[in-house]
């Protein structure tokens, strides 16, 4: 996927594309929040410059709506 973004740089189908994937993983973001989020302050790092670049907003979502009560996600 990351491949096919640095070529035609169209960030709409990449996440789309992302999110059908991470809907494959949902054990794994569960695990993640189960683990790790419900638990205790956390941070998922990046190295995109701009937020709305970064395909990790899609996981902090789903995390979000895993947790079901009003998680707060601020982008730093």
């Amino acid at each position: 996927m990351r491949e096919e973004l640095h070529e035609n740089n169209d960030y709409g189908y990449f996440f789309t594309k992302y999110s059908a994937y991470i809907q494959t993983k949902l054990d794994i973001v569960k695990k993640l929040y189960e683990d790790t989020i419900m638990h205790e302050t956390s941070c998922i790092m990046c190295f995109e410059r701009d937020q709305a670049k970064c395909h990790r907003k899609i996981v902090a979502e789903k995390v979000k709506e895993i947790d079901g009560n009003g998680l707060i996600i601020t982008h730093i």
